[in-house]
């Protein structure tokens, strides 16, 4: 029976619905939850699923084949709801939007790893975000700020950037570019060792500072079937960087990922 989705299959899950629900809209919708394929249309409606492969836990060397589902609802461009939460954008203008999400961030066990036993649980938590997208034809870039309520409650900032090659009238190839900054209190949590999880763990203590925590590269590959069904493949890796790299917890700074799926837009 498969184990509830980690933080990195979860993010797998919104790379395979943001392809799904840009299809063949190109670069701009691929960082864009709420954008419909179809200009005009009011309301957008993609189900799907497919695997994953990544991670059990940020760090860890064991990879486990996960279950990814898919359902995204939009409505006007504006309102979504789906893998990524519940969330809504504003359109500045033709280059630039806004907006902001409530999701869910999941948390942590202690069965996920050897080198987390001893570490107690971290609780999943509601993650709120604001993020913004410039989309300069096939490039795009984007940044967000989310800030989790429970679990970690830490905060987290990304920036990154997309680029989208069109292969044809039904396939796109887009390449991906991010990078995350953890505040203390998520790095801590999710990195670091108290006096307690040392003596229950064996593990040093550690205390690690806010920072860079991680960079990804990804390729993603949208192939449009019909006007309804589309086949979405994803791979990529994560590498940590700073003090996460450098945690007693971290079996493999290198964490690479891989996903593929189908969807049928109604």
């Amino acid at each position: 029976m498969s184990r509830p989705l980690t933080r990195r299959p979860i993010r797998i899950t919104v790379l395979l619905g943001l392809a799904a629900v840009s299809s063949l809209a190109g670069a701009p919708a691929l960082a864009d939850p709420a954008k419909s394929s179809e200009p005009g249309k009011r309301w957008n409606f993609v189900i799907g699923g497919g695997a994953g492969v990544a991670p059990k836990y940020e760090g860890g060397r064991k990879l486990e084949v996960t279950p990814v589902p898919f359902v995204n609802l939009g409505w006007n461009d504006t309102v979504f709801l789906g893998n990524d939460g519940l969330g809504a954008r504003y359109a500045i203008n033709d280059l630039l939007s806004v907006g902001m999400s409530v999701g869910w961030a999941p948390g942590r066990k202690e069965k996920d790893g050897p080198r987390l036993r001893g570490m107690g649980k971290i609780e999943d938590a509601a993650r709120v975000k604001a993020f913004t997208t410039l989309s300069l034809g096939a490039v795009s870039f984007n940044a967000s700020v989310a800030q989790d309520v429970g679990g970690s409650r830490g905060l987290l900032a990304e920036v990154g950037a997309g680029y989208t090659v069109p292969l044809g009238d039904t396939v796109n190839l887009a390449f991906g570019v991010s990078t995350t900054y953890a505040s203390e209190r998520h790095m801590r949590e999710f990195f670091g060792v108290g006096a307690a999880q040392s003596r229950r763990s064996g593990h040093a203590a550690y205390k690690p500072g806010a920072g860079l925590k991680e960079a990804d590269g990804t390729v993603t590959l949208t192939w449009q079937i019909t006007d309804h069904v589309s086949a979405i493949a994803v791979g990529g890796a994560g590498v940590l960087l700073g003090d996460a790299r450098k945690s007693p917890i971290v079996e493999r700074q290198l964490q690479p990922f891989v996903a593929a799926g189908l969807t049928y837009r109604f």
